[in-house]
């Protein structure tokens, strides 16, 4: 791996406002990772996958690496079959936050250019245009206005539920984000895997916008 990349990333994670929290990983392994994504080494989406099983920014985002047992990895999330993601095809997703959204690298699912990064929103159900390459989400999501972002989903209390809510897993809030009826303060919330939310929302996205 690049050098220079490297301590880049160490100093940028480092100089984060955010509380962080690195899963490290094997580089061996992270190499294989990279190779079977085709991702250019020279970059930093390969160097966090390099490196890392994982980041937690904040105890809201999980940066995706090349997971662990407790981690789950940027293949396994995206069901990644011969180098080709499965779960939002056209995309790769790179981060999740623990209310459900994800952070996906386009590939040819947007009219966008390869590699800007969409968020999908749990609130709306839609994918937004975030203008930003992977290597410019990496330092909003570490020292960017995040709490703005996502005040409409927090709660007060919410940090307690986010401390026992694993990398792999979300809050299933009940009514939904996206409900005219979700009072956040007084909705339910429940600890789910990951994949869970996943499946809800793209089972409510393609029901309302399909």
């Amino acid at each position: 791996m690049n050098n220079q990349l490297w301590n880049e990333l160490n100093e940028i994670i480092g100089n984060s406002k955010f509380e962080i929290r690195r899963i490290e990983g094997d580089q061996a392994e992270g190499h294989k990772v990279v190779k079977e994504l085709g991702l250019n080494e020279n970059t930093t989406l390969a160097a966090v996958i390099s490196c890392f099983s994982g980041l937690t920014i904040g105890k809201l985002i999980r940066i995706l690496g090349q997971g662990n047992s407790e981690s789950q990895s940027i293949c396994e999330i995206n069901n990644v079959v011969n180098g080709i993601p499965n779960t939002i095809r056209g995309t790769l997703i790179v981060a999740t936050d623990i209310f459900g959204g994800m952070y996906a690298m386009n590939v040819e699912a947007f009219d966008a250019p390869a590699g800007q990064i969409f968020y999908f929103a749990p609130d709306t159900l839609d994918w937004e245009p975030l203008d930003m390459k992977y290597s410019q989400f990496l330092y909003w999501a570490l020292n960017g206005d995040t709490d703005k972002f996502y005040d409409t989903m927090k709660w007060n209390g919410w940090e307690q539920y986010a401390d026992m809510t694993k990398f792999d897993q979300g809050i299933l809030i009940y009514p939904f984000l996206w409900s005219k009826e979700v009072k956040i303060e007084t909705a339910s919330k429940n600890i789910v895997p990951f994949v869970e939310l996943i499946n809800v929302n793209m089972e409510y996205r393609k029901k309302f916008f399909e």
